[in-house]
């Protein structure tokens, strides 16, 4: 999110397919088939750059996230 670059998401493994959906629901990106071909790759590359869109959600989530408290790391290694 910080660097506010769309995301493509092709997920392989585990949540990885609900991740990539939920970017593109949020239009933060496009999510992508593993079956997705080179043709149908390269013009979602050049949809995610080229429109503005996205760009802008991703500045709108980046400040979003912004606005949240620090994650306390502790806190999650102490669960281990």
């Amino acid at each position: 999110m910080q660097g506010t670059t769309p995301v493509l998401g092709m997920g392989v493994l585990a949540d990885q397919p609900d991740n990539a959906g939920a970017f593109a629901r949020r239009g933060l990106g496009r999510a992508l088939e593993l079956t997705a071909r080179r043709g149908e790759i390269s013009d979602a590359v050049t949809a995610v750059l080229a429109d503005s869109h996205y760009h802008d959600a991703m500045i709108a989530a980046d400040a979003e996230l912004s606005q949240l408290p620090p994650l306390d790391t502790r806190e999650l290694r102490d669960s281990v």
